[in-house]
């Protein structure tokens, strides 16, 4: 059982920060208040006050916490000190209502145009290219082959991303795509992988686990995650599917690619809070005998358009590579989607072959992907 790992020290860093700012705000309210005569510019230092925004994590209210410290303060003291010295209280509070401002557009700027952060500056007008990262995996009956296109961020942890277990009740898949690109949203991936793999060995079935992931999950209010959820049958022949917000896996086989159907709508993980009544999970089960496929995408891939705005033609690409070898198969797949996006901005993306090997069959293996196993 995998233990939670911390979040980061983003939080603990801003913690800091913050506590640091209300203890000067107080220092500074309390000197004006001891020195006002002799000392008359002693409040003007709560100006400066909101720029202390700029080192707070870019989420939520944190930015406007300096700023609202040394507001709150010098109206406290302004309403004491207004008759005495009008010109420093509305100087005061002006510059700290402006730079408080400036402080707040400078955090949404910059969480707006990740891609400009990262770009190729030796090729003006060219857009990095990162490297798709190849992995595979076995199981009982079963073998994966996947290629995860990471955004301009490639040393950050991934926010879409899958993960596979071994479990009493067959083999188990999580494939995740989580919404935004914050360090808060990062956090929650690494909360949601740690938490799947403990509750992926121990839910009886594929509702409870969803239900658990969820309420593990609830506490991200900033956030959800698109996910798909899968039980594999120990022979590798019938799947189990539960989508909860996430993108539809395509069955392939004979000749065709067909979206699997799922019986009713089930919210993203993390907010099945807001369905009045409950949440009711239906099971969708798939055969995958020899000769069929699950290829699993991230809205990473359905939804990449190239520099015209035009949409990538999936279906006509998985046909035309109809019957290559797995690896060969993503690898195409994977290269006609990056000729696609071109130069427009990208976002991660991730793409999961799925597949029935009877050679496997009866053989247990290690049913962890190559990244899990390197982290081991």
């Amino acid at each position: 059982m995998a233990p939670h790992p911390p979040t980061g020290g983003g939080d603990v860093r801003g913690h800091l920060t913050a506590a640091a700012v209300a203890i000067t705000v107080c220092t500074l309210g309390a000197l004006d208040v001891r020195y006002s005569g002799t000392h008359r510019g002693i409040m003007v230092g709560l100006a400066v006050i909101p720029a202390f925004g700029l080192l707070l994590p870019r989420r939520g209210l944190y930015p406007l916490l300096p700023g609202t410290l040394a507001l709150c303060t010098a109206l406290l003291l302004g309403i004491a000190e207004w008759h005495s010295r009008p010109l420093v209280v509305l100087f005061t509070l002006v510059d700290i209502v402006v730079l408080t401002y400036v402080v707040r557009r400078i955090g949404s700027w910059q969480l707006a145009r990740p891609a400009a952060d990262s770009a190729d500056t030796s090729e003006p007008g060219k857009r990095e290219r990162k490297p798709a990262e190849p992995g595979s995996w076995q199981a009982i009956g079963l073998r994966g082959e996947y290629r995860r296109l990471p955004d301009a961020s490639a040393d950050r942890t991934p926010t879409d991303f899958h993960d596979v277990r071994q479990s009493p009740y067959g083999v188990r898949l999580l494939v995740a795509d989580l919404a935004g690109k914050s360090d808060e949203t990062r956090a929650a991936a690494d909360d949601l992988r740690h938490g799947w793999r403990r509750h992926a060995v121990e839910a009886a079935g594929l509702a409870e686990l969803a239900a658990r992931l969820d309420a593990e999950f609830a506490g991200h209010s900033e956030t959800f995650a698109k996910v798909l959820l899968m039980n594999v049958s120990h022979d590798g022949k019938e799947v189990d599917i539960v989508s909860c917000g996430h993108e539809p896996p395509y069955l392939l086989s004979g000749g065709s690619v067909n979206a699997v159907e799922f019986l009713s709508a089930v919210p993203p993980v993390g907010l099945f809070s807001l369905a009045a009544g409950g949440v009711p999970v239906y099971v969708t089960k798939v055969s995958l005998t020899p000769g069929r496929r699950l290829l699993v995408l991230t809205d990473g891939v359905t939804g990449a358009l190239d520099p015209q705005g035009r949409p990538f033609p999936l279906a006509d690409h998985v046909l035309a590579l109809d019957g290559r070898e797995p690896s060969t198969f993503v690898d195409e797949l994977t290269e006609r989607l990056h000729r696609h996006r071109g130069d427009a901005p990208r976002d991660e993306a991730l793409l999961l072959l799925v597949e029935s090997d009877e050679a496997l069959g009866g053989r247990h293996t290690d049913a962890r992907t190559r990244e899990d196993a390197a982290a081991a």
